[in-house]
C-alpha cells in the first residue's frame, strides 16, 4: 500500500481477483501495466515477476510461473529473452519446504547405467576392445546383468575370440534360460565356427522362447538358411514357412522360400515366391528379377528368361553384375574394385617402363581389360544365364582380382621356370582368366581349360584368337575326363563342386598327375589315405588370395610327392 501511490502495478486491490490464488491481484495488475511503466522501472517489474514466479513454483504451478515470465519478457524486451529461459531451467527441480525452491544437482545415473552407455558408444566409435573392458566390469558389478553379457559375446564375436564369445552368450543364457536373442546368437557363433547343425540346434531352441513376431521371423529364417546349406530342403522350407508366418511381409523370406523352392524342382511355386517378393518392393529388386529370369530359364521358357533378366539389367545393371560375381558389398563397391584393378595396373606398366618386362605388362592390362568387359556386357551375362540352367541352374561364378594372382603364383613358385613342366590346365576354366595368365605370367607354353558351359568356352576362343594366344586350347568337357599326366601346374575352380565330384579329382590327381606337379585349390581338398594310391598331396603352402566372393579366402598349394 505504501507503493501505491507510485507504482499502480503492486495494487492489491485493483478489481476482483482473477484467479483463486494469493497470487492472482498482482498477477492481474502486472498484466494491465502500461508499457511505458515497465520500462521507466524495468528492475521492479523483474522484482515482482520472479517474487510471483517463486510463489507459483511452490504451489507445484509451474504453468503459472511461466505465464507470469513470459509476461514479465513481454513487458522488458530490453532485458532479453535469454535470461528468461536460463532461469526456467534453472527453477525446474524437486520443490523445497517453506523456504523456496531448492536447487538440487541432478542426480547422477547409477554406475551400472553409465557403463552400459559407454561401452556401447565405444562399440559404436570402433574401440571394441574398450567396449570389452566396460561390460566386462559391468558383468563383475551386475553379474545377473543378461544384456552385458550378450553384448561382451558380440564384442569377442567381432574381434574372432569364439572361445570367449560362447562363455558369454552362456552366462546371458545362466542369467535367462529363455532368452531368444542369446540362442540365435550362440547359433550365428556355432555358424561362424563351422559347426551348422549345433548351429540349427540353438536357432530352433530360438524359435521356442518368448519373442516377438519380429525375432520369431528371423530365428526361422537364419534356421532356413543353415538347413539350405546342409541340403535339407524339406526342413528349409518348413522353416521359411514359419518366418513368413511370424513376419509376412519379410521380402527375404519369401525369396529364400523361392530359391530352396527351385533347388526341389518346383519352379512354379519358386515363381509364386518371387512375385510375392517383388509386390512387397514393388518390383524394383533386380536381384529377384534375376532369380525369376533363372527359374524361367529352368522351365526352359527362354522368352519369359530374357524379359525377366532384361528387367533386373534395367534396374541395376551393376547390381546383376554383383550378384554373379557373388560380391556381396554390392554393385558400386563392384565398380570401385574394377576400378583399383586398374589403377594397380597402370602403375605397374608406369614402374616398368623401359624395361624388358613394360611389354609383357601391357599386352596383360590388354587382357584383363577384355575380360572385364565381358563379365559387364549384359549379352554375356544372359547367355551364361541360359547355359547354366542347362547344367541344374549353377550359375556360380567367381573372380579372383589380378593382385591376389600375383602374390600367390610369386610367393608359391608356381611357373613354369619352378615347375620345371611346360604344361598347365585349369579346371572349371569359365573365361579362361587362368589359362591365359598362366600362359603371359607364368610362362606355360600349353593351357588347356575344361569347362562345361558352351557360352565361356566360346568366349575364351574368341579372346585367345583376338590376341594370337594359338598355344592355349579351351575344351567343352568334363574335367574327370582330361589328361593330366604331363602337368607342371593344375589350378582347381572347383569351389562350388559337390563334395563327392572333389573326393573322385583327388582320385584322379593321385592316381595320373605326375610327381612334384603343383595343385592350387581355393578351398582344402580331401587328402584320401588309400593305399591304391602311391602317391600322396602335400600341402606345401596357404596364401591369402582376395576374390570376389571372399576378400580373405585362403589359397591352398599342394605338391604331388611320393606315399
Amino acid at each position: 500500500r505504501d507503493l501505491a501511490g507510485r507504482y499502480s502495478f503492486v495494487c492489491w486491490n485493483l478489481g476482483p481477483l482473477p484467479m483463486a490464488t494469493p497470487m492472482g491481484a498482482p498477477f492481474m495488475c502486472l498484466r494491465r501495466l502500461p508499457h511505458r511503466t515497465a520500462r521507466a522501472h524495468p528492475f521492479v517489474v523483474l522484482s515482482v515477476s520472479l517474487c510471483l514466479a517463486g510463489g507459483f513454483l511452490r504451489q507445484a504451478s509451474e504453468k503459472w510461473a511461466v505465464v507470469v515470465l513470459t509476461s514479465a519478457a513481454e513487458l522488458l524486451p530490453g532485458l532479453g529473452r535469454g535470461r528468461f529461459e536460463a532461469r526456467q531451467a534453472r527453477c525446474r527441480g524437486a520443490l523445497g519446504g517453506e523456504g523456496g525452491v531448492e536447487e538440487r544437482p541432478r542426480p547422477r545415473k547409477p554406475k551400472a547405467e553409465r557403463l552400459f552407455a559407454k561401452a556401447r558408444r565405444l562399440r559404436e566409435q570402433g574401440d571394441v576392445e574398450g567396449a570389452i573392458a566396460a561390460y566386462e566390469e559391468l558383468a563383475v558389478l551386475q553379474p545377473a546383468c543378461k544384456e552385458a553379457w550378450l553384448n561382451l559375446g558380440l564384442c569377442h564375436s567381432e574381434e574372432g575370440d569364439c572361445d570367449a564369445a560362447m562363455q558369454a552368450y552362456n552366462r546371458a543364457l545362466d542369467a535367462d534360460k529363455d532368452w531368444g536373442d542369446a540362442h540365435y546368437n550362440k547359433g550365428l557363433l556355432f555358424e561362424d565356427m563351422g559347426s551348422p547343425e549345433e548351429a540349427v540346434t540353438c536357432y530352433r531352441v530360438a524359435t521356442n522362447c518368448p519373442s516377438s513376431c519380429e525375432q520369431q521371423g528371423r530365428y526361422w529364417s537364419s534356421c532356413g538358411l543353415v538347413l539350405n546349406d546342409l541340403g535339407r530342403n524339406e526342413e528349409a522350407l518348413h522353416s521359411y514357412d514359419e518366418a513368413i508366418k511370424a513376419t509376412p511381409l519379410s521380402l527375404d523370406a519369401w525369396v529364400n522360400r523361392g530359391q530352396v523352392l527351385s533347388e526341389m524342382g518346383r519352379y512354379d511355386e519358386a515363381i509364386q515366391s518371387y512375385k510375392k517378393a517383388l509386390d512387397l518392393c514393388n518390383d524394383e529388386d533386380p536381384g529377384i528379377w534375376y532369380n525369376m529370369a533363372l527359374t524361367y530359364a529352368l522351365l526352359e521358357d527362354v522368352s519369359l528368361a530374357e524379359t525377366a533378366f532384361s528387367k533386373a539389367v534395367g534396374l541395376d545393371r551393376l547390381e546383376v553384375m554383383a550378384i554373379i560375381h557373388n560380391f556381396r558389398p554390392g554393385g558400386p563397391a563392384l565398380e570401385e574394385r574394377r576400378a583399383e584393378e586398374r589403377e594397380y595396373l597402370r602403375e605397374k606398366v608406369a614402374l616398368l617402363a623401359g624395361s624388358a618386362e613394360e611389354s609383357r605388362w601391357n599386352n596383360m592390362t590388354r587382357l584383363v581389360a577384355r575380360l572385364r568387359g565381358f563379365e559387364a556386357d549384359p549379352d554375356w551375362m544372359l547367355q551364361r544365364l541360359l547355359d547354366s540352367a542347362a547344367h541344374g541352374g549353377e550359375t556360380a561364378y567367381g573372380t579372383t582380382w589380378l593382385e591376389g594372382w600375383v602374390s600367390l603364383t610369386r610367393g608359391a613358385g608356381l611357373s613354369a621356370a619352378d615347375t620345371g613342366r611346360a604344361s598347365m590346365a585349369v579346371f572349371g576354366s569359365s573365361l579362361g582368366w587362368q589359362c591365359f595368365l598362366g600362359h603371359m605370367d607364368l610362362g606355360y607354353s600349353s593351357c588347356v581349360g575344361y569347362e562345361l558351359l558352351a557360352s565361356q568356352v566360346s568366349a575364351s576362343e574368341a579372346v585367345a584368337r583376338e590376341f594370337g594366344l594359338d598355344a592355349l586350347e579351351f575344351r567343352c568337357q568334363d574335367a574327370l575326363e582330361a589328361d593330366i599326366g604331363d602337368l607342371g601346374l593344375l589350378w582347381l575352380n572347383t569351389y562350388a563342386w559337390p563334395s563327392d565330384v572333389k573326393e573322385k579329382l583327388c582320385s584322379k590327381i593321385l592316381a595320373e598327375a605326375p610327381l612334384g606337379a603343383m595343385i592350387v585349390s581355393y578351398q582344402p581338398l580331401p587328402i584320401l589315405e588309400l593305399d591304391r594310391f602311391q602317391q600322396v598331396l602335400e600341402l606345401q603352402a596357404t596364401s591369402q588370395l582376395e576374390t570376389s566372393w571372399d576378400p580373405e579366402l585362403a589359397g591352398h598349394i599342394y605338391k604331388v610327392a611320393k606315399r
